[in-house]
C-alpha cells in the first residue's frame, strides 16, 4: 500500500495442510496424527549442526514441501524489483503456520529478507485477553474471519419460505429420476473426452516442440533463412523482448538459489575467528550489503585484532580485507576495531563466467 492506493497483490496457495500432507506420505501416519505432531512438535532446521538423523530427516520433507513456497516467494520479489520498483525491508508471518518452530530463520536465509512473526496484540487491537505465543500466532487469523462474520450485509433478503416449504420444481425433479442414468453416461463419455482432449493436446506440444527445433535448425542455415520481406518487425520485436525477459528472470532465479546467504556468511566468518581461549571478541555490529562485509567489535588490544586480521586473510572467499581502529568510543581496557572485506558470494564457476 502508499498513500491508501494497493500498489500490488499476490496470493500464493500454500500453508499447513501441506506440511502435514508430506508428514503423513512420508512416515504412513493418519492425517489428524500428522496434524497433531506437526502442530505440537514441527521444525525446520537453518543448518544441520548438532542434529540426529531423525531431526535431518524431519527438517529434509518440512523443507522440500516448502520449496513451493520459497520459489514463489523469490518469483514475486523479482517481479515487483522489475515493475515498480519496491526493495523488500522486512517479511512476517501470521496464523497457524507460523508457530512452525525456526519457520522464520528459514525463510530468511532463504530469501534474504528478515521474517519473524507478527506481534499485534496491544498494539492494532485492544483485546482484554491472556497474551502468549500460541494466541499471538492464531489471533491475527481468527480476528479477521470475527470482522467478516460480524459486518452487516447491505439490504438483506428475507426467506420465509424454508424447510418444508421452501419452493421445489417437481417436473424437475421427476426428470431427474428418469434420466439419472444417461445422466451418469454423458458424465463418463465427458470425462473420456477430457483424457482425449489432453492427449491430444500433450501430443500437439510434442510436435510444436519438434518444428520449434526444425525451425531453429533451419534459421541458422543462411540458404534456408527466411527474407526480412516475410516477416512481422513489430511480433519479432514483442517476442524477442518477452523472450529475453524470461531468460533473465530465470537467470536471476537460479543466480539467488546459488548465492550464499548472509548466515552462510557469517557461519565462514565465525569459524575463522580465533577460538575464546585466544582472545576475548565482543561483536557489536554485523552486515553485509552484496558483496560488501562490515564487522564491529571490541577485543583486549591491537595484537588480538591483527591476530583476526591474519585468520580472515586466509579464507578463499574474501578479498580486500581491511581492519582499522573504530571511531566509536571503546569501553575501559579495550580496543574498538572494524573489519572490512568482499565476499564471493556466487560459486568461483559462477564467478568467472560473469
Amino acid at each position: 500500500m502508499q498513500n491508501k492506493r494497493l500498489l500490488w497483490s499476490r496470493a500464493s496457495y500454500f500453508g499447513g495442510k501441506d506440511l502435514v500432507n508430506a508428514v503423513s506420505r512420508a512416515y504412513n501416519l493418519p492425517y489428524l496424527e500428522s496434524l497433531k505432531g506437526v502442530a505440537e512438535r514441527g521444525f525446520v532446521l537453518t543448518n544441520t549442526g548438532g542434529a540426529d538423523k531423525d531431526q535431518i530427516h524431519f527438517s529434509q520433507i518440512i523443507s522440500q514441501s516448502l520449496t513451493t513456497l520459497v520459489n514463489d516467494m523469490r518469483r514475486t520479489i523479482i517481479d515487483l524489483r522489475s515493475e515498480i520498483d519496491v526493495e523488500f525491508k522486512q517479511g512476517y508471518l501470521l496464523g497457524g503456520l507460523s508457530g512452525l518452530i525456526n519457520l522464520g530463520p528459514y525463510l530468511s536465509q532463504e530469501l534474504e529478507i528478515p521474517i519473524s512473526v507478527y506481534h499485534h496484540l496491544g498494539e492494532a487491537t485492544r483485546l482484554e485477553i491472556t497474551r502468549s505465543e500460541a494466541i499471538e500466532k492464531a489471533s491475527p487469523v481468527a480476528i479477521g474471519l470475527a470482522l467478516e462474520g460480524l459486518r452487516k450485509p447491505r439490504a438483506p433478503a428475507v426467506n420465509l419460505r424454508k424447510n418444508e416449504f421452501s419452493k421445489q420444481n417437481q417436473r424437475f425433479k421427476m426428470l431427474t429420476e428418469k434420466y439419472k442414468d444417461l445422466g451418469k453416461q454423458i458424465a463418463i463419455l465427458f470425462f473420456i473426452f477430457l483424457i482425449y482432449s489432453y492427449l491430444r493436446t500433450s501430443f500437439a506440444q510434442d510436435n510444436f516442440d519438434s518444428v520449434e527445433q526444425v525451425i531453429r535448425t533451419t534459421a541458422k542455415n543462411p540458404a534456408l533463412a527466411l527474407t526480412t520481406s516475410q516477416l512481422k518487425p513489430e511480433a519479432l520485436k514483442k517476442f524477442v523482448k518477452a523472450k529475453r525477459e524470461e531468460a533473465e528472470s530465470k537467470k536471476e532465479v537460479v543466480r539467488l538459489n546459488k548465492t550464499s546467504s548472509a548466515l552462510d556468511v557469517l557461519k565462514t566468518v565465525s569459524s575463522a575467528l580465533p577460538s575464546k581461549n585466544q582472545i576475548n571478541l565482543d561483536i557489536r555490529n554485523f552486515s553485509i550489503d552484496g558483496n560488501n562485509f562490515r564487522l564491529e567489535g571490541f577485543v583486549n588490544s591491537k595484537t588480538e585484532a591483527d591476530g583476526i586480521l591474519r585468520n580472515l586473510l586466509n579464507l578463499p572467499t574474501f578479498s580486500k580485507v581491511a581492519v582499522s581502529q573504530s571511531k566509536n568510543p571503546a569501553p575501559t581496557g579495550k580496543y574498538g576495531f572494524v573489519a572490512t572485506m568482499t565476499v564471493a558470494r556466487l560459486p568461483q564457476s559462477d564467478t568467472r563466467k560473469k
